[in-house]
């Protein structure tokens, strides 16, 4: 079987599908490790007090202040922490591409469960539609706004000393302000 080289070695099909597989198991053991040191973190910070749990918990960088103030208790979790957190950036940088990429082009169960979740969390779910005799709310706005952006292209083409034209554009800003104070207050 020949190998495909790349970064100045090659690997054989069978060798890509096996340090797939180990990138993947260090990927998930670093992750889990990762979750323990942070739980491992939240559990040294009450059992010091339960106000440094607390704000460990839901302050913003009091995790940092808890690690510089209480470093003889949060070293240990916090160099799990950093281990693991290398030992997953080493197994996303060790995972070969090209296999990894065959997989999910050749993976239709894998394909529709990611297009599953793009649908589902990648776009919003559309807003009620008003009924059809009516328009929405957004294009009674969007046909407002088309309206000013006609009445300032007018004001813009009005001529000193035309007051007819003056007093028509000051009819239709009228009617216009009042159609928008109507939108707005309801």
């Amino acid at each position: 079987m020949r190998g495909r080289c790349g970064r100045g070695f090659c690997l054989s099909k069978a060798k890509n599908k096996s340090m797939l597989l180990l990138s993947l198991i260090l990927l998930v053991v670093s992750i889990l490790a990762m979750i323990y040191a942070g739980i491992w973190s939240i559990v040294q910070a009450f059992c010091r007090h339960v106000l440094w749990g607390l704000a460990v918990l839901f302050v913003p960088f009091a995790n940092l202040l808890f690690l510089i103030v209480a470093w003889s208790d949060a070293k240990r979790p916090f160099f799990l922490y950093l281990l693991s957190g290398a030992l997953c950036m080493g197994s996303v940088f060790m995972m070969p591409k090209d296999e990894l990429e065959n997989y999910v082009k050749n993976s239709p169960r894998l394909q529709e469960g990611i297009i599953q979740a793009l649908m589902r969390f990648g776009k919003p779910e559309p807003a009620p539609k008003a009924p059809q005799g009516e328009p929405s709310y957004e294009e009674k706005m969007a046909a407002l706004h088309a309206r000013e952006q006609d009445i300032l292209a007018r004001k813009s083409r009005l001529q000193p000393g035309d007051h007819a034209g003056a007093e028509a554009l000051n009819r239709e800003i009228a009617d216009y302000n009042a159609a928008r104070q109507a939108l707005l207050g309801k």
